[in-house]
């Protein structure tokens, strides 16, 4: 069983921190998908897990670092032979810039960049830009601290500027240990045409294959429905256009929408907001 050394969740779910450990014959996490609309940095501090991110899966050591986007589908597993300790943190890049508006573009640059490449960051290059030793920071702020909160969004926008650094290293993060090459065509498809309309008929008929056959791959390997995956995929990709000073209404058409108020609904059960609250607001002068 994990015990948990430090846990703290913000107003809002701007920031969320758990701090969590467990000995060596714990009872082993596995086989639960999970999708938060955050983006969300896991330090494994010891121990050894294998995580599966939609098409593609890696092996995690301890010291590695793993990156994981708002929304994307992921499971953990975790070996039981060994002691477990990790730190996962958690913020939402949005809200987090407007809380900087200056800064506004290290946390856009996080919101729209492709993490495949860098997914898991070994333990050299995690060290290399103080990753581990500002996670660390951050775990140890003073919650009883009356500048908390100050201290904490002080802390993550230094995070968060050496992560863009990381970004465009040209170093690669650790590879993949197995994909899913037909889920990988499925997903690819998907990204490459949130544009356009697109439902588990019109997937089937791109990848030749049946619904039933598809439907059947993205429960198994997702836990989640062909047009629930595409709906959410559209979803942020919204999202990531609103915050980038789009309207609501040129999203809605954009992401292949025919209806303003499927898209209202679906965005808000989505990201928990209405679209028109993601409109980043101009920093006063």
């Amino acid at each position: 069983m994990e015990k948990i050394i430090s846990s703290y969740n913000t107003e809002k779910d701007v920031l969320h921190f758990h701090h969590t450990r467990a000995g060596v014959g714990h009872k082993p996490t596995a086989g639960y998908f999970e999708r938060h609309t955050q983006f969300e940095i896991l330090y494994l501090i010891e121990g050894e897990l294998s995580l599966t991110v939609e098409e593609e899966t890696y092996r995690v050591n301890s010291g590695d670092i793993i990156l994981i986007n708002a929304d994307e589908i992921h499971k953990l597993s975790v070996s039981e032979k060994k002691p477990y300790e990790r730190i996962v943190f958690m913020f939402d890049l949005s809200a987090l810039g407007e809380c900087f508006p200056v800064q506004v573009n290290v946390f856009n640059y996080l919101l729209l960049n492709d993490y495949r490449i860098q997914r898991v960051l070994p333990a050299p290059l995690a060290e290399k830009y103080r990753l581990t030793e500002m996670l660390k920071t951050i775990a140890s702020a003073p919650q009883d601290d009356m500048f908390f909160y100050d201290t904490l969004l002080a802390r993550t926008l230094l995070l968060a500027a050496n992560l863009t650094k990381v970004l465009e290293d040209k170093e690669r993060g650790i590879k993949p240990v197995a994909t899913n090459e037909f889920m990988k065509k499925a997903v690819t498809y998907i990204n490459m045409h949130l544009t356009e309309e697109l439902s588990l008929e019109s997937l089937s008929k791109a990848l030749f294959v049946s619904k039933s056959y598809l439907s059947h791959v993205f429960r198994e390997r997702m836990n989640i429905s062909v047009n629930n995956y595409i709906i959410t995929k559209k979803i942020h990709y919204a999202h990531k256009l609103i915050t980038g000073g789009m309207s609501p209404a040129e999203a809605c058409l954009k992401t292949g929408y025919n209806y303003y108020t499927t898209f209202f609904y679906n965005y808000k059960s989505i990201m928990g907001k209405t679209p028109s609250s993601s409109v980043r607001k101009k920093p006063q002068r």
